[in-house]
C-alpha cells in the first residue's frame, strides 16, 4: 500500500497540474464543488485554475495517506493546522448555517442572517479565522456601537459599507444601535465563534467575555396624564359602541367586553406590557393564587 501511494506521489510530482486528463478532473468535481459552493462548468478560462486546484488536492491527499501509514503525527498535525488557518469567515457562517439553524424558527434564522451580513460587511467574508483575534473583535465592537439602526436601508447611507456608514452617521448625527441590540449582536457573534471552537477551527472564542459598553437607553415615553386617561377610557368601546368590528370607534348601545376592552384596563391597573397582558389566560386570572395588584 505504501509503495503504491509513494509511486502515485512520485508520478504526480514529475508532472504538472496541466497534465491532468479529463477523467481526473471530473473525479475531483464533487470536492471542488463543495469548496467553491456552486456548480462548476468547463468554461475555458477556468480550466487552468481548476486543474491547479485538483492537482493540489490530490497531492495533499497522497501526502496525508502516506503520513497515516508511516505514523508521521508531526506532519498530520501540521496539515491539520494548515487546513484550519485557511478557513474563512464565510466558510464558518456556511458551516454554522448548515448544522445549527435547521431547527430554528424563521424569526431566529432571519436574525442570524442579518447579524451575519453585518459581521461580513465589517470584517470581510474572506478574512481567515486565524486572523480574527481579540483586537479585531474589539474593533468590531466599536463599529457596532456606532452603527445606525437599519443602516443599509437608510436613504442617506444607501450603498455604504458599515464602516463608511458609521462615518457618515456621525456627520449627520444619526441615532446609534441601542444597548440591547448591540448585546444581541454580541451574543449571536459569540455563538458563531463558540461553534468554531467546538468544530476545532479556532483555539478560543475571541468574543468571550467582551462586554457591551453602550449606555442603557433612556425611555422618552412619559406617563399619561389624568385628563388623557379620562379621554382614553371614555372611548365608545368602553362606554358603548356600535360593534367590535368596524364600529368600535362609533358611539352605540353595545357594551362589548372582549380583548379590546380588557387589555387596556388590565394594563392600566397592573402596569403589565401589551404582550404580557395578551399572554394571560382565563385560568391564570381566575386562579385564587394569582392576584393582579394595581401598579401603584
Amino acid at each position: 500500500m505504501l509503495d503504491s501511494l509513494s509511486a502515485d506521489l512520485a508520478e504526480l510530482q514529475r508532472g504538472t497540474p496541466y497534465a491532468l486528463d479529463t477523467r481526473e478532473l471530473l473525479a475531483s468535481m464533487p470536492a471542488l464543488k463543495e469548496i467553491v459552493g456552486c456548480d462548476i462548468h468547463f468554461i475555458t478560462d477556468l480550466i487552468r485554475q481548476l486543474k491547479e486546484l485538483a492537482w493540489e488536492m490530490r497531492h495533499q491527499r497522497l501526502l496525508i495517506q502516506i503520513a497515516h501509514i508511516k505514523g508521521d503525527n508531526q506532519f498530520l498535525e501540521k496539515a491539520k493546522a494548515d487546513k484550519r488557518r485557511k478557513k474563512t469567515l464565510n466558510e464558518l457562517i456556511d458551516l454554522f448555517r448548515k448544522h445549527r439553524t435547521r431547527d430554528w424558527s424563521p424569526k431566529i434564522v432571519t436574525k442570524f442572517e442579518a447579524v451575519s451580513n453585518v459581521l461580513v460587511d465589517i470584517l470581510g467574508g474572506n478574512t481567515r479565522l486565524a486572523a480574527i483575534d481579540r483586537n479585531v473583535v474589539r474593533e468590531l465592537g466599536d463599529v457596532l456601537h456606532e452603527l445606525p439602526p437599519n443602516y443599509s436601508k437608510r436613504k442617506a447611507l444607501a450603498g455604504l459599507a458599515a464602516r463608511s456608514a458609521v462615518k457618515h452617521a456621525r456627520l449627520l448625527d444619526l441615532p446609534r444601535l441601542g444597548r440591547k441590540t448591540v448585546k444581541d449582536y454580541y451574543n449571536h457573534i459569540s455563538a458563531l465563534f463558540e461553534f468554531a471552537v467546538r468544530e476545532d477551527l479556532i483555539d478560543r472564542n475571541p468574543m468571550k467575555g467582551l462586554s457591551v459598553y453602550a449606555e442603557k437607553s433612556q425611555s422618552k415615553h412619559r406617563p399619561f396624564s389624568a385628563s388623557e386617561l379620562q379621554y382614553l377610557f371614555s372611548a365608545p368601546i368602553f362606554v358603548g359602541c356600535v360593534d367590535d368590528e368596524q364600529g368600535w370607534r362609533m358611539p352605540g348601545k353595545s357594551k362589548l367586553k372582549r380583548g379590546g376592552y380588557w387589555v387596556p384596563l388590565i394594563a392600566l391597573h397592573t402596569g403589565m406590557r401589551l404582550k404580557e397582558v395578551c399572554a394571560l389566560r382565563k385560568t391564570i386570572i381566575a386562579s385564587p393564587e394569582i392576584i393582579l395588584k394595581p401598579n401603584l
